[in-house]
């Protein structure tokens, strides 16, 4: 396979043709990449293949870290291989800008993936909103079981977010 590619490669220059880095992203993207969504949560983008140089220059053009797998270890003969990720916000922008670009399998997945991850957003924000009225019932005197008591959550909860918020 990679005499192919080097064949139909061959005299091309990425640089030196002005090729637009996100387009080759995108491309190497739908034939390698995943979004890592776990237990119904968007976690991430990775890209994992044995050419490191290429993942190398993915981190380098749009950020991300880049990780040594154990796979070949299992298996004689097999290449070492790397994980390329991004994590967060960075992941769902860079998603959010693909998402055009992909093919309808790709597409489906990433939707999924932007879906999920503002879901997470939502949930975070409103677990904030929770502690914050915590603490400021906290403030006006409450105890930690009337508080629990008129959120409706257990007061253990709230003892949770008091202490957390004295060690902060």
């Amino acid at each position: 396979m990679r005499q192919v590619v080097d064949l139909l490669c061959a005299g091309f220059d990425a640089e030196e043709d002005n090729m637009d880095e996100f387009s080759w992203f995108v491309g190497l993207f739908e034939g390698e990449g995943s979004f890592a969504i776990e237990r119904g949560i968007a976690r991430g983008l990775s890209i994992e293949m044995t050419d490191r140089d290429v993942l190398e220059r993915v981190a380098s053009g749009f950020g991300g870290q880049i990780y040594a797998t154990s796979r070949h270890e299992a298996h004689p003969g097999w290449k070492p291989s790397w994980k390329w990720m991004l994590f967060g916000d960075p992941a769902a922008e860079l998603a959010e800008r693909m998402a055009p670009h992909l093919g309808e399998r790709r597409a489906e997945r990433c939707a999924e993936f932007l879906e999920s991850r503002k879901s997470l957003v939502e949930r975070r924000e409103r677990a904030e909103g929770l502690r914050q009225r915590i603490r400021d019932l906290r403030v006006q005197g409450h105890s930690l079981r009337a508080i629990g008591a008129r959120l409706g959550i257990d007061h253990g909860y709230v003892g949770r977010v008091i202490r957390q918020t004295l060690s902060s």
